[in-house]
């Protein structure tokens, strides 16, 4: 599906989020596990409330190989194995926000110049990631030519990321540890990720905010994740029709 040239309201985007949501739901399932899932709505919450006017939905889903992803209309759907990626939950909570970044600044619809008529021409090309990339690999499945537009995101919502983090109280700089880690070296004009050195120097100043880094609770919810997908992990889905 694809839909092109369509001005799109509020009511709107939360109906493509909803469908989009949907989708990844159909080919996957979520992780039903109180425990994670309160703790995921607490971290949300607390970061929800330095987003004017954000209404977020929280969901963990099993899945491998990608990162938290923000749809249209406030979904925030993360892959249970990125609990297992990151090291503490500043990255965990940088990362959330990351994605909330994405959801606020509307970046799944391509805009023409920049300006206010939003159109979708992409929306429902990019599998888990939509037009998104994925940190660990680079990789969108978004035509090359809008890899540009794509670095321009990932570049704004890492910022937000950092800074939303820095104001709910985490450390800022769980952001930077994060891409530091496990962004790999690759050519700007072949990925959809920022340059590393670029993304790291975007964010070099968060380094010396301080903050939270995290502690036991996080390290207990990793634990249950961790048992919980022994042997159940499944390959990412698509939203690809």
């Amino acid at each position: 599906m694809v839909v092109c040239g369509q001005t799109l309201t509020l009511e709107k985007e939360r109906a493509l989020g909803a469908a989009m949501a949907a989708e990844i739901r159909r080919q996957s399932r979520p992780l039903d596990i109180a425990d994670v899932s309160s703790y995921l709505e607490r971290v949300g919450a607390r970061l929800g409330a330095f987003v004017p006017g954000g209404v977020f939905r929280f969901e963990v889903v099993v899945e491998e190989g990608a990162e938290p992803i923000g749809l249209p209309g406030g979904f925030v759907l993360i892959p249970a194995s990125f609990f297992l990626a990151v090291d503490d939950e500043a990255e965990f909570a940088g990362m959330v926000g990351h994605a909330m970044g994405h959801v606020f600044l509307r970046h799944s619809l391509v805009t023409a110049g920049r300006t206010q008529e939003w159109t979708i021409p992409l929306v429902f090309m990019g599998g888990w990631r939509g037009v998104h990339a994925n940190t660990r690999n680079g990789k969108s499945l978004v035509p090359a030519t809008f890899n540009e537009v794509i670095r321009t995101n990932e570049l704004e919502a890492d910022r937000f990321g950092a800074d939303l983090a820095g104001r709910a109280g985490y450390d800022p700089a769980g952001v930077a540890r994060y891409f530091r880690r496990v962004q790999p070296e690759q050519s700007a004009a072949y990925s959809a990720l920022p340059m590393k050195a670029v993304r790291l120097a975007a964010l070099a100043d968060t380094a010396e905010r301080g903050g939270a880094v995290g502690g036991s609770e996080f390290s207990s919810v990793r634990e249950k994740v961790r048992i919980a997908l022994q042997g159940r992990v499944r390959k990412a889905p698509s939203l690809l029709r």
